[in-house]
């Protein structure tokens, strides 16, 4: 009798040694991944991500002018149609965000120094250094200049700089449930898209076509 309870009590301590494991695995982030149940969770995690995107899409949104559809060629590369120039920049931001996001995201973290609010403290020194380099006060100020200019009739482009941050914006709030899969792994969210961010990935993408070191090295 003795033997059996004492069967019963290690087969028990062994199950809820186990069970503990399998919940601290479940539950807690490990080495840099997040918590695996929220990955495998069958109503969200890596199962709610976008799937492939349509070859033709009508968008019927709310504060359209017109009729916008969107074409994608054999190389998955849209071409949109649109009655109204402002609906057409709208679809362009949205269009942008359905194939780049995350891409979208992580740069402006980066030209903004945000890096490490995701990655940890590995990013410090990164994000410092591209503070220094001033680009996301470039962007700052270019905003307000252009606001200015805008708001006393000299610009006129404006609007349609507008209208393509509305139509990121307009995608990210409408697929909140089925965020990019590297959103996922990261265990974060996509924030509001500003002017401000579009700017900075003009910055970047200016940096990065243009910029180098040599005249720092020695020989």
């Amino acid at each position: 009798m003795r033997n059996l309870v004492k069967k019963a009590v290690i087969k028990l301590s062994i199950f809820v040694s186990l069970a503990i494991i399998v919940m601290t695995i479940f539950s807690l982030p490990l080495m840099g991944i997040p918590p695996l149940g929220n990955l495998l969770f069958p109503g969200n995690g890596v199962w709610k991500v976008p799937g492939e995107l349509p070859t033709a899409e009508r968008l019927n949104i709310a504060g359209l002018r017109g009729e916008v559809t969107v074409i994608r060629d054999d190389w998955g590369i849209p071409h949109i149609f649109a009655e109204y120039e402002e609906d057409l920049f709208f679809a362009q931001g949205y269009c942008h965000a359905q194939d780049r996001l995350f891409q979208m995201d992580m740069w402006r973290r980066q030209v903004q120094g945000r890096m490490s609010e995701i990655v940890g403290e590995s990013m410090l020194s990164s994000d410092k250094i591209m503070l220094a380099r001033g680009m996301l006060d470039s962007a700052i100020k270019t905003d307000e200049l252009l606001r200015k200019m805008h708001d006393n009739g000299t610009l006129e482009f404006f609007s349609s700089f507008e209208r393509y941050v509305d139509g990121i914006n307009f995608y990210i709030g409408s697929h909140n449930d089925l965020k990019p899969l590297e959103y996922h792994l990261m265990d974060f969210k996509p924030t509001k898209w500003t002017t401000v961010d579009t700017l900075c990935l003009v910055q970047e993408m200016a940096r990065q076509m243009s910029w180098n070191n040599h005249d720092l090295e020695r020989y």
